[in-house]
């Protein structure tokens, strides 16, 4: 998919300086057709932004996004507080949170599948700098849990409340060393803010 077309026609081809010209020329009683002319504007333009004074003062081309700026800055804070917390969202995770938070608030949605887009996941990154998809270290669980001698005490006495409650017979107890299992898990890409190393 092209993401950076060349341009190819005329239209938006103007800025909100060009039009608040237009519109004191038509406040000083020009008519709307000659103002717009003066300016480079087109006069459907200019007439709708006179009859609706809240209406976007630049151009806008393309598709009108999902999410406001403040509910995408919700998302994002979220994103970075999970991230802090050690939580890491991947991003078909925060593609599927994000299908679900435009239906939870009735927004009309391109979403198809239960799972926004990655051309969304891609515009949200583009519009929130502030994140970025990386790829955690692989750590072993013995060195995040500090295996020492107080874990392997509480290890063993949680083993001895096990076999006194429920009677294990020695042909139900297995020994599952570590050999050819790795303890390492392989991490996925997740998204967190922008330069952070942990």
């Amino acid at each position: 998919m092209v993401r950076n077309r060349p341009r190819t026609t005329l239209k938006a081809n103007w800025d909100a300086e060009q039009l608040e010209r237009a519109m004191q020329l038509v406040t000083s009683g020009t008519s709307i057709r000659k103002a717009a002319t003066t300016c480079n504007i087109p006069f459907t333009s200019l007439q709708k932004r006179i009859k609706n004074k809240d209406m976007a003062r630049e151009p806008h081309l393309g598709r009108k996004s999902v999410f406001t700026p403040h509910q995408e800055k919700l998302m994002t804070e979220r994103l970075l507080l999970l991230s802090d917390l050690f939580f890491g969202v991947t991003p078909s995770m925060l593609r599927k949170t994000a299908h679900d938070f435009a239906e939870d608030l009735k927004i009309p949605h391109p979403f198809q599948y239960d799972i926004a887009g990655k051309e969304w996941l891609r515009g949200f990154r583009k519009r929130n700098p502030s994140i970025t998809v990386r790829k955690p270290e692989a750590t072993s669980m013995n060195r995040v849990l500090a295996f020492n001698r107080g874990e392997i005490k509480i290890f063993f006495d949680n083993l001895l409340i096990m076999m006194e409650r429920y009677q294990f017979r020695p042909s139900a107890i297995f020994n599952m060393d570590e050999t050819g299992i790795s303890s390492v898990q392989v991490p996925q890409a997740i998204l967190a803010a922008k330069g952070k190393k942990r």
